[in-house]
């Protein structure tokens, strides 16, 4: 009888864990959706923006994979452009300048946590149009944090700081063209501060 007790004590103990794990599985958000801006500066001296929507699913705690689609301006393109129009109407050349200030990114993004909470390392890789006329393939290492407001599940706010390193495929270049001489411009790698808005599930 003893043995029978212990027998039944065993084995409702090792149900409930297995329960218990089961409904911990089951409550864990393993979907994350957000949007929000960002900024990048580039070297030479090059400024960007980007709205950006962004989704990761959970493999596990400290594992993600996602993707990401972000549409990017270059508000130093359109003042060169003011620029250039400006001056060609001063001095009577007819001037071609740049006529292309966005730009779009579509990646595959994997985010490790190392200790399956806020922090995380990113990397992306993806297809970059470049102005619209440049076409690349885009590397982009990353570090950021996942704030949940409150227990996790709900809205949450994610800050991110990433390297963005452009290559063009072949034959594929930035091209400023004047009435006087056209120049070819190599990708620009970009250091960007992204901050968005979301909701895990």
């Amino acid at each position: 009888m003893k043995k029978l007790t212990v027998l039944v004590i065993i084995l409702t103990l090792a149900a409930g864990g297995v329960f218990a794990q089961s409904e911990t599985e089951t409550t864990t958000p393993k979907n994350t959706i957000y949007g929000g801006f960002g900024f990048g500066v580039g070297l030479p001296f090059f400024v960007d923006g980007e709205l950006f929507f962004s989704y990761e699913y959970a493999i596990i705690p400290q594992f993600s994979v996602g993707a990401n689609i972000s549409l990017q301006m270059y508000p130093m393109a359109i003042a060169w452009m003011i620029g250039e129009s400006i001056a060609g109407s001063i001095d009577g050349e007819d001037r071609r300048t740049i006529n292309n200030f966005f730009g779009y990114i579509i990646e595959g993004q994997a985010h490790w946590y190392p200790a399956g909470k806020t922090f995380h390392i990113d990397l992306g890789v993806g297809y970059s149009n470049y102005v619209f006329s440049m076409h690349t393939i885009l590397i982009a290492p990353g570090i950021g944090w996942r704030i949940d407001f409150g227990q996790p599940g709900g809205f949450i706010m994610n800050i991110g700081l990433r390297l963005e390193f452009f290559q063009p495929l072949s034959g594929s270049v930035f091209v400023i063209d004047d009435s006087s001489k056209t120049t070819s411009i190599a990708p620009v790698n970009f250091l960007t501060f992204r901050l968005g808005f979301g909701y895990r599930f």
